[in-house]
């Protein structure tokens, strides 16, 4: 049978524990009243203070009656330690006591300085007993007096735990520091009060034990299964143990880690390690510790950069630390630390996070999305209810790919969007007009990527080691169709494509382009989208010889992005204007290179029967000779086909040959030339200067340019 104790029929939870603190230390404050006001007692602060009346016969009906002041004390400590021993679970306060610098008397010393949280009645006492309205909290001298009468620094004594645990700071520190005042931290009070804590708090995120599933549910690539059936064996034998686990975004790097602090009966509280300065170190420590949890640190490392994690002052408890696949840590916290990298799924662990993440969800054609969708299990799981919402808005039970492809595109916009921009997939290869051999290139290059993973496991063992990425070059004049056939290929595959102008992202500060190209690569890659490198010259033209610091550092982002390219897992197009530009490694590094040339007289035809409306006005022998005579490339031959349709919407007729000449010659005047063609689609007869002055001639004459 547990010891009797007044408090046997009050219910062991954080809220009736933090009460029972908060009675006892009102006692020590009466008594140290009583103290005070000499042979008047307590009577002295009735008549100004009544409610230290209530409070007193409130607790006057657990306590017996003839205790003196000290006894009382005395009684309190035994009687909320037998109540706090029969308790089933360990209560957050206890857990604090656990603590080597922590006692009882120390908990009761955050209790009693906590009083004008909970009584705004006690700030006006306060401020009485201490002799100034600005005192409304107790002071260390205060406090020292109530609770530890018989030294001469046991204020500082008691509090000193409490403030290096983060529990409370110093209001006044250029005070003496008997006059120093303690304010508890509000979110970690609220806590220490029974509260749930918040699940987002303004750093920290608080996830409990059961949010997670067991280790055994967790789908893991093949290669991390037998390090994880290693990390729960060491877990039972190293308490301290630091574990680093590495991977893309999305992968399953908290889940493991929740799933291994579940099994030892803990929750994570998950915080960004950059920003864990001394105080939230010791607040992190603290409500690990209240909850019973590990903390887990984020890292978004930059290449070649190092982050130092020291210790968490009082945590007993494994850590964990979650971070890309670069960027280095040191610091105290690798001491005793181990690493696990997730690498990206296969199809079948693919296959069985769309199975667990559905559920009884049926789906048309998983061995599509299986295969088109080459994501992490975490984003598989943020994705999956989205496309069940995509399907009910279209009124269909069944999930099909194209609402896990709008689903996508959803999570692809929360993360990319700020990075790069996303462009239209649109029409198919029959809309891309080329030579054959470009045909065939591209072609070639759509094998690749449909087949990218598949490739790899009937890939010699000389292969070994490479991933599933996909680099290609695409060079060519501007207008020659090198972004057209980069949106038709991702509306081929099913996918979205994005675009990145690598000339806005080179930033002037050392290591800021690198920053830069890193996380968008990053994302891409876990996104599994086309990212598309615009003007590719900006940063992979050739590195030249180092005759001052930009040409170093400039050498450096070409490297950076030649190694970037080579690890990269996903599809990457680079288009350049200047192919001759191109540093020749990159060249070597590309899985296919495709070039672009400006169309002859019957590829400019064909491209103006795609662009014309269908129910043109335009004859035959007239689109000939404009096809023949005008050079232009495909991007102009949209956009005179673009402006003629909207000169004859504006006329409300079809578009005809005089609303192709005028767009004709705007074209040519944008850059800079004079349309080979007049007005009638006869060929001029004068060409350069003759032709410029015979246009302002004609001009001329007809009264006013």
């Amino acid at each position: 049978m547990p010891p009797h104790t007044a408090f046997h029929h009050i219910p062991h939870t954080p809220r009736n524990h933090f009460a029972l603190w908060y009675f006892a230390a009102t006692y020590t404050l009466l008594a140290d009243l009583h103290m005070l006001a000499g042979e008047a007692g307590l009577r002295a602060w009735f008549d100004p203070y009544p409610f230290l009346h209530q409070y007193l016969d409130e607790m006057a009906a657990f306590m017996p009656d003839d205790l003196t002041w000290e006894a009382g004390h005395r009684w309190w400590q035994r009687e909320l330690a037998v109540w706090s021993a029969n308790s089933p679970t360990p209560l957050p306060l206890q857990r604090l006591v656990e603590h080597p610098a922590w006692d009882n008397a120390t908990l009761l010393a955050l209790a009693f300085l906590g009083l004008p949280e909970e009584d705004s009645r006690f700030g006006i006492l306060f401020a009485c007993v201490q002799g100034s309205p600005a005192l409304r909290r107790p002071t260390v001298e205060t406090i020292g007096r109530a609770l530890a009468p018989t030294t001469t620094d046991g204020g500082w004594t008691l509090c000193r735990p409490i403030v290096e645990a983060g529990l409370a700071d110093i209001t006044n520190a250029d005070d003496p520091r008997a006059e120093w005042m303690l304010r508890p931290t509000p979110w970690l009070w609220d806590i220490l009060r029974g509260e749930p804590p918040e699940p987002e708090h303004e750093w920290l995120i608080w996830h409990p034990a059961e949010t997670f599933s067991p280790p055994d549910a967790l789908i893991l690539p093949e290669r991390a299964h037998a390090m994880v059936a290693n990390l729960r064996t060491m877990l039972a034998e190293i308490p301290l143990l630091t574990i680093v686990v590495r991977g893309m975004p999305g992968s399953e790097r908290l889940s493991l880690l929740g799933a291994l602090a579940r099994e030892q009966g803990f929750g994570v509280a998950v915080t960004d390690a950059a920003t864990l300065d001394k105080p939230r170190r010791r607040q992190l420590a603290t409500f690990c510790r209240l909850q019973h949890a590990w903390p887990i640190l984020r890292a978004d490392l930059s290449p070649g950069e190092r982050l130092r994690l020291d210790t968490l002052p009082g945590h007993t408890a494994p850590i964990g630390i979650i971070v890309g696949t670069i960027g280095g840590i040191e610091g105290e916290l690798l001491a005793r630390s181990v690493g696990v990298h997730l690498p990206p799924l296969h199809a079948e662990e693919r296959r069985q996070c769309w199975q667990q993440a559905l559920g009884e969800t049926p789906v048309d054609n998983l061995d599509h999305i299986v295969e088109r969708f080459h994501l992490p299990g975490g984003y598989i799981r943020r994705i999956a209810p989205l496309a069940r919402h995509q399907a009910a808005l279209h009124g269909r039970d069944t999930i099909t790919p194209a609402d896990v492809q709008a689903a996508c595109r959803t999570l692809n916009r929360e993360v990319l969007d700020t990075q790069a921009t996303r462009l239209d997939t649109l029409g198919t290869w029959e809309h891309l007009v080329v030579t054959e051999s470009t045909r065939e290139r591209l072609q070639e290059l759509e094998q690749r990527c449909r087949h990218r993973e598949q490739v790899l496991a009937h890939l010699a063992p000389v292969y070994a080691g490479s991933n599933r990425g996909v680099r290609a070059l695409f060079s060519g004049a501007s207008g020659t169709g090198k972004t057209f056939a980069a949106r038709i290929l991702a509306a081929e595959l099913g996918t979205d494509i994005y675009r990145v102008d690598l000339s806005a992202i080179v930033n002037k500060y050392i290591g800021e382009t690198e920053k830069n190209l890193h996380r968008i690569f990053t994302h891409a890659e876990a996104l599994d989208v086309i990212l598309l490198l615009d003007e590719g010259d900006a940063l992979l033209g050739k590195r030249t010889d180092v005759t001052n610091a930009n040409d170093r550092y400039a050498n450096l982002e070409t490297n950076f992005l030649l190694q970037r390219m080579e690890t990269f897992g996903g599809i990457v197009i680079v288009t350049t204007n200047v192919a001759d530009q191109i540093d020749t490694a990159f060249q070597r590094r590309m899985d296919v290179v495709v070039h672009f040339i400006p169309p002859d007289a019957v590829a400019r035809l064909r491209i103006w029967a795609l662009h014309l409306p269908e129910n043109h006005h335009i004859s035959d022998a007239y689109l000939h000779r404009v096809a023949t005579a005008c050079v232009l490339t495909g991007g102009q031959i949209r956009n005179v086909a673009l402006n003629a349709t909207l000169a004859a919407l504006d006329d409300n007729t079809p578009v005809c040959e005089r609303h192709l000449a005028h767009a004709l010659a705007a074209e040519y005047r944008k850059a800079g030339g004079i349309c080979p063609l007049d007005e009638t689609g006869e060929a001029r007869t004068t060409i350069g200067v003759e032709a410029f002055m015979h246009t302002l001639g004609h001009r001329n004459g007809n009264g006013h340019d």
